[in-house]
């Protein structure tokens, strides 16, 4: 199965052990693993291991990336928007999400606009100060932002294959979250934002995809996390 009980923090038990949500859980992996899909099976509920507790914002995107890259391994590893195999904000990133969000964290930052080009050149001379990338998402987790996506796995090179897969059971876990704990949502893109109406009780911030070439002119979720430190202090 995908769910790892003995590295699942005792917030998510309730849930997880639900007669229902057990028998959701092995029909999606069944469908799942008649083809190659991402990330790796160990990985598909990495986020079971966070305390619900601490988490303030669950910042949703739709899914996992969904093929493999250069040097090997998948770039998907179960954190939203996070790919493996991306060591330093100076290499070239594999993907668009991970390129605007860098940007869109410089604006926030410094508020001023700069190029890609620009923004890796202030890093490599330390004028721009953030962490590396794996280091980056984990201050960020360690801060209580929840990295998820509406679907929680995906086929290689088909995004969005397995959205309608990953419904019933996006909605039943975020029912659980809602219901249970104080967060704000941040939905990034249409699908994520389709789960705003079972959303009752915490604030919901909507926001466009990374993916979207206009998301670091135009974003406004990161404004809204308050009390979080998005760049390396010294």
């Amino acid at each position: 199965m995908f769910v790892n009980y003995d590295n699942m923090n005792d917030s998510w038990k309730n849930f997880f052990m639900d007669e229902k949500i057990i028998e959701e859980i092995k029909n999606i992996e069944s469908k799942v693993e008649k083809n190659v899909y991402y990330p790796e099976k160990k990985n598909v509920f990495r986020f079971t291991s966070l305390d619900l507790n601490n988490i303030k914002y669950v910042l949703m995107g739709m899914d996992p990336y969904p093929k493999n890259i250069a040097g090997g391994g998948c770039v998907a590893n179960g954190r939203a928007f996070e790919p493996s195999n991306f060591d330093c904000w100076l290499q070239k990133s594999p993907n668009a999400s991970i390129r605007n969000l860098l940007k869109a964290i410089y604006e926030h930052e410094t508020q001023t606009k700069a190029s890609l080009e620009e923004i890796r050149e202030e890093i490599k001379t330390g004028k721009f100060k953030i962490l590396p990338p794996h280091e980056f998402f984990d201050n960020l987790e360690n801060q209580g932002v929840l990295f998820l996506n509406y679907a929680l796995t995906v086929k290689h090179n088909q995004p969005g294959s397995h959205l309608k897969l990953w419904k019933n059971f996006s909605e039943e876990l975020i029912k659980y979250i809602d219901n249970n704990y104080s967060v704000d949502w941040i939905l990034l893109g249409d699908d994520a934002q389709s789960l705003s109406p079972i959303i009752r009780k915490g604030n919901i911030i909507r926001d466009m995809h990374p993916a979207t070439v206009h998301f670091a002119d135009r974003n406004k979720c990161l404004s809204k996390m308050k009390n979080i430190e998005f760049t390396k202090r010294v």
